[in-house]
């Protein structure tokens, strides 16, 4: 036991030089907190640490791997699958909170390169000003939700009707193993290239794309850029049952008429609604929707 609680003090000093008292989190309630997603929690974490670069990362990383403690990646926090749920005690948790900035805005090669931890609304503002959008841009809970989470649990919502899932927008990764080392993917791994083709050789995008962070850490994800749309309207419909919906649905997404096209469940919307977070999502997605000139 004491062999043990000496182990994790050292564990914590060491994470501590590297990122700062104030971002080593170890106090019981941020333990338990950042160790949940909205369905589950299972086993605190010894520590979450908030990297603010991908040279501070690499170091957790490696101390981590030479200590025996798994780390693991966290988003904003909004998933349901257990993809940062610890299942091992003494777990290390990385926040993505300070990894946050977009990094280069290309207009002249389409495509844009943020931090991992950069929201799909803070993505979103940035490219106000462009007229341009990224094909697949955003999760429901996009206020939160960060472009790398979203990738490791291949999201879908904004665009997705059109688009695809968040996957299908990215051209390249950045991504640290477990051992430090970083990979980059794509035709960004040419010397004095620009990350235009996602396809260059294997598709090392894919292989770290869907895996809840368990292959490795998105550090920076580059996605396509595309024109926004001149004018956009919103249109909703009411449906007797739930075969004329999907028929619908299906219909417009075989034609192409929209990027996005959702539906809800009546009789499950009423037991979600019943929680405050999934109401408070609806009240801010009809907000969105009114803004936009909907219907």
């Amino acid at each position: 036991m004491n062999e043990e609680i000496n182990k994790n003090n050292k564990t914590v000093d060491q994470l501590v030089k590297i990122h700062g008292v104030d971002n080593v989190l170890v106090d019981k309630k941020s333990r338990i907190l950042y160790a949940q997603d909205i369905h589950s929690k299972t086993i605190p974490a010894l520590a979450v640490v908030r990297p603010k670069n991908k040279d501070e990362l690499t170091e957790s990383v490696k101390i981590a791997n030479k200590l025996g403690h798994a780390i693991i990646p966290r988003g904003g926090g909004m998933s349901y699958s257990k993809g940062y749920v610890p299942l091992k005690e003494d777990s290390i948790i990385v926040d993505f909170s300070r990894m946050n900035n977009v990094i280069e805005i290309n207009e002249e090669d389409m495509y844009v390169r943020v931090e991992s931890g950069c929201t799909w609304e803070t993505l979103y503002r940035e490219l106000e000003s462009t007229n341009l959008r990224t094909p697949f841009w955003g999760t429901l809970s996009g206020i939160s939700a960060t472009v790398g989470g979203t990738l490791s649990q291949n999201g879908i919502f904004w665009g997705s009707t059109k688009y695809g899932s968040a996957v299908d927008s990215v051209v390249a990764l950045e991504v640290i193993a477990g051992d430090g080392t970083l990979i980059k993917t794509g035709s960004d791994i040419q010397k004095n290239s620009t990350p235009f083709f996602r396809h260059y050789g294997p598709d090392l995008t894919g292989l770290f794309m869907c895996d809840n962070g368990a292959l490795g850490f998105k550090v920076t994800a580059t996605l396509k850029l595309i024109p926004k749309k001149e004018f956009r309207e919103h249109v909703s419909f009411d449906f007797s049952d739930a075969d004329s919906l999907f028929d619908a649905l299906s219909k417009i997404s075989k034609q192409e008429l929209v990027d996005a096209c959702v539906g809800f469940d009546p009789y499950l919307q009423k037991v979600r609604m019943q929680r405050e977070s999934i109401a408070s999502d609806l009240r801010k997605l009809a907000g969105v929707m009114k803004d936009n000139n909907s219907i």
